[in-house]
């Protein structure tokens, strides 16, 4: 799919007919799900998280957690799919829940503030401070692991120091 049909689709998520846009957020999240680059629709999509349709909000968070899972930053996207957390259909989320947690793996934060910046942005409703709260303690999780690693390492090096060391000696 070209760039051509993504801008033809994105303007078929504003079509007044509910069913058109359900189907053309059915076809977006097939198009994402593939691999395919339909970053360009992240606007769009947002704005169809607020649609009149639960199944048209639900298809948009499917949409934009598959973009996330392609690597791309959905950020932008993160006050409108903490909002959907809420949405009385759970459904919806439900996706909105994972491509958060998708996106926030995604820009993979280097310090604790940006990290809570982000928390920041997603909080609202208790289900947002849920998700937040568990995307917080995931990160500690991997940030510690990292720790660890690095322990590791550092306690490795001196002893290959110290063979560099003997074979100096020794020659």
């Amino acid at each position: 799919m070209d760039e051509e049909e993504i801008k033809d689709l994105i303007k078929q998520l504003s079509h007044a007919e509910p069913y058109v846009r359900e189907y053309t957020a059915k076809i977006l999240v097939g198009t994402a799900e593939k691999g395919t680059d339909i970053s360009s629709a992240i606007p769009a999509l947002i704005k169809s998280l607020g649609d009149s349709e639960w199944e048209v909000r639900s298809l948009a968070a499917g949409a934009l957690l598959y973009i996330a899972k392609n690597g791309t930053d959905i950020s932008s996207a993160f006050p409108a799919l903490a909002k959907a957390l809420g949405d009385k259909e759970g459904m919806v989320g439900n996706n909105a829940a994972k491509a958060l947690k998708k996106g926030i793996v995604v820009l993979d934060c280097k310090t604790k503030e940006e990290l809570l910046g982000l928390v920041r942005e997603i909080k609202g409703s208790p289900e947002a401070r849920k998700l937040a709260k568990e995307i917080y303690e995931k990160w500690m999780e991997k940030q510690n692991k990292k720790t660890g690693e690095l322990q590791k390492q550092k306690m490795r090096k001196p002893k290959e120091e110290l063979s560099k060391e003997k074979i100096k000696r020794t020659i």
